[in-house]
Parts: C-alpha cells; structure tokens; sequence
C-alpha cells in the first residue's frame, strides 16, 4: 500500500449521518479532500449483509462513486437522486423522506452547501 505524497491532496476527511428511510436506518458517509472540501466518495450502510436493503445501498453507493470519479457534479447528482420516490415514506427530524436515494441526496446537499427544495 503506498502512502500518500504530503504534497498531494489525498488526505481526506470523512463526515456520517444517520438518516432514517422508508427502508431502515442509513449511515452515509461522505469523504471529502481536506484541503478543498470537494467530495471525494460516499459509503452507504443499511440493511443485514446479504439483504435487499444492503444491496440496493450498495448499488447507489457505486453509481455514486463512479459519477463522481468521471467528474459529474455533486449538484447534478443531487438533482437526478433526490427526486426517487417510495411508497411508504417517513418522517425523520421533521422532514418528509420518500426513498434512500432522496436521504443520500439530502446529506450530500447539505454537505456540499447546495439548497434542495423537494
């Protein structure tokens, strides 16, 4: 495993939160390039392992990380997940969330600094 160059900004800060979704509790991690603040990856926990709720975390949480490594702005992607929607939604610190892909959108958001109005 090589070590990060001091010169570089390979050294990242991560951030969590626990969200709750029509499908369980989520914990999303977002790592962020320390120096600049630009979001650098996102890990999604929900579910048992080997559940339908992990696995449907797992496939955001790639999609995601491959839209962000082929250079798609956070704002987009806020915009294209936020929107999804479930049938039974839930209300979690007085917001309505409708689907795990809005929760995700939420916190990225909030991150990131952008205003999301759905």
């Amino acid at each position: 495993m090589k070590r990060p160059n001091k010169n570089t900004d390979a050294i990242f800060e991560s951030i969590t939160e626990c969200i709750k979704t029509p499908v369980g509790m989520a914990n999303i991690t977002i790592r962020l390039k320390q120096k600049t603040n630009i979001v650098n990856s996102i890990d999604i926990k929900i579910g048992h392992n080997g559940s339908t709720e992990c696995q449907r975390g797992f496939e955001l949480k790639e999609l995601i990380n491959l839209c962000l490594e082929a250079g798609v702005s956070v704002e987009r992607i806020v915009n294209k997940i936020g929107g999804s929607r479930e049938t039974n939604p839930v209300y979690y610190e007085g917001f309505l969330v409708h689907s795990l892909g809005e929760a995700v959108a939420r916190v990225l958001a909030r991150i990131s600094g952008l205003k999301y109005d759905w």
